[in-house]
Parts: C-alpha cells; sequence; structure tokens
C-alpha cells in the first residue's frame, strides 16, 4: 500500500483534483483517526448535536 502513492503519475492526478495524499503506515493512521474522533466527538458535544 505505501508504493501506491509513489507513483508520480498517481500523485500528479490527485493534485490535479485538488486532493493531498496522505501516507501514513498502521500506526499512524490509528492514531489519526483517534484523534479525530475525539476531535469532532467535543465539537458535537459542544454543539448539541445527537447521533442519529
Amino acid at each position: 500500500m505505501l508504493k501506491i502513492p509513489a507513483v508520480p503519475e498517481l500523485r500528479t492526478k490527485l493534485s490535479g483534483a485538488g486532493m493531498d495524499m496522505m501516507v501514513l503506515n498502521a500506526a499512524a493512521m490509528t492514531k489519526l483517526i483517534r484523534s479525530d474522533h475525539e476531535k469532532y466527538l467535543k465539537a458535537g458535544k459542544a454543539a448539541n448535536i445527537k447521533p442519529e
């Protein structure tokens, strides 16, 4: 999986479409997801948004 983002043509096409690639190993991706979950959970609670 980590080799795919190294393909220059793919990076160019995604960049041209306005997308940025994040190349992370499993541990870093897990840490990012947990961090984002906490951040958005706090934002939802502060805005009094209830899950459906």
